[in-house]
């Protein structure tokens, strides 16, 4: 009779010591043959894991794009991760104590893609910049990166790179100067992207013509008490209907939690079987844009309509004229209605209400226009945007 409790007690410290959790990685982005050298962004992946634990290795994993493959002249390309495709990979000593234990980055002998304007160093140091964002590097505990060729031909470039790198101040808190990474700098542009610039390549600090299609994601369909949201830009593939595309599932995550399996719908307009239909137009002065709804929250619903007044002006440079439609008893729809600027509009069925809503690349906030239940598009000091409160 002792032998159950007893059990019931050793398992505790377990549960205790696991906190399985969604993290984000940066990665650099494969543009294919919309490349521009000197230039390469990075998108962003979601990871369900353990304390962190295992994370890096995921920079250089393998990303579909979203909504298909990249056609170039001689092919098509499925894997978004240039770090994948170029074969260099992060590999550490041990995943669960970075950066107390050094990272290796491993250089395949590949060739480079024909469709790509980048050299491998380029890409090498695109690769350091996303994991360094990954990692809490100090004085006091500073990354050993160490490079590992294949070729030994190809330590003159890459081995200069191998070194200890700091990216924020140490205990005593005093000011620090962070590692550089070759000639690469880190820049995060007003919609919330970051680019590894190589001024020298690119003195004008020029972004590549094809631009990311801003996702909201959430993993509240699992964690239904924290429902935090997040921006993140990804490429899609083929396709120009760019602010129709937030209506489309989105599900790509990393899970690297032993022996706990799972799917989840990240799109917040889509999970918990919710249904939503987009339309589009593009006006001499807006984009005008209707969404048929149905069980959505009004903070489900406001990511959304963030994310498309954002794209409304990276796309076109044009403030996003929105019109929103649901049944009749619809709480979504009743919210939508107390909320300043926002107009009841007749309907064929249910109700209707629209608004207007300017995204301010300068501010990276609305400059015009609220969105439901308190919610607003916020910036954080190294120029990434997120969804926050607008109360104070």
């Amino acid at each position: 009779m002792r032998i159950l409790p007893l059990l019931f007690l050793a398992a505790l410290p377990f549960a205790r010591a696991s906190n399985p959790e969604f993290s984000i990685i940066h990665q650099p982005a494969n543009l294919v043959s919309d490349s521009l050298s000197g230039c390469i962004p990075l998108t962003q992946s979601l990871i369900y894991n353990n304390y962190g634990y295992g994370i890096h290795s995921k920079i250089s994993a393998p990303r579909p794009f979203f909504k298909g493959a990249i056609e170039w002249d001689k092919g098509i390309e499925t894997n978004h991760n240039l770090a994948s495709v170029f074969g260099i990979l992060v590999r550490p000593i041990d995943g669960t104590n970075v950066p107390g234990t050094p990272v290796e980055i491993h250089i395949k002998d590949w060739p480079v893609p024909a469709y790509s304007p980048h050299t491998r160093a380029d890409v090498l140091a695109a690769t350091i910049h996303c994991l360094l964002q990954s990692c809490y590097a100090s004085p006091d505990l500073p990354l050993d990166l160490r490079i590992v060729t294949e070729n030994k031909k190809d330590d003159a470039w890459a081995k200069p790179y191998a070194k200890k790198y700091i990216t924020r101040p140490g205990k005593d808190n005093k000011p620090i100067t962070p590692t550089p990474v070759g000639e690469s700098i880190l820049k995060t542009d007003p919609f919330g992207t970051r680019h590894v610039i190589f001024p020298g390549k690119n003195p004008k600090h020029l972004t590549p013509e094809k631009k990311p299609l801003i996702l909201p994601v959430t993993t509240g369909g699992f964690e239904q008490e924290a429902r935090p949201f997040h921006l993140i830009p990804i490429w899609v593939g083929n396709s120009t209907e760019v602010i129709k595309n937030l209506s489309l599932p989105h599900s790509h995550f990393y899970n690297i939690f032993p022996g706990f399996q799972f799917s989840l719908e990240l799109n917040p307009l889509l999970g918990h079987q919710k249904a939503i239909s987009i339309g589009t137009s593009i006006k001499k002065d807006a984009v005008e844009t209707w969404l048929n709804i149905a069980n959505q929250s009004a903070i489900d619903l406001g990511s959304g309509i963030a994310a498309a007044a954002i794209n409304a002006r990276l796309h076109h440079n044009k403030p996003l004229k929105i019109t929103v439609r649901s049944d009749a008893g619809s709480e979504t729809m009743a919210k939508l209605l107390k909320t300043p600027g926002w107009e009841p509009v007749e309907a064929r069925y249910g109700k209707a209400a629209t608004t207007v809503l300017e995204y301010d690349p300068e501010r990276r906030t609305l400059s015009k226009g609220l969105l439901p239940d308190g919610l607003t598009i916020k910036s954080r000091p190294d120029g990434s945007i997120y969804f926050g409160s607008n109360h104070p």
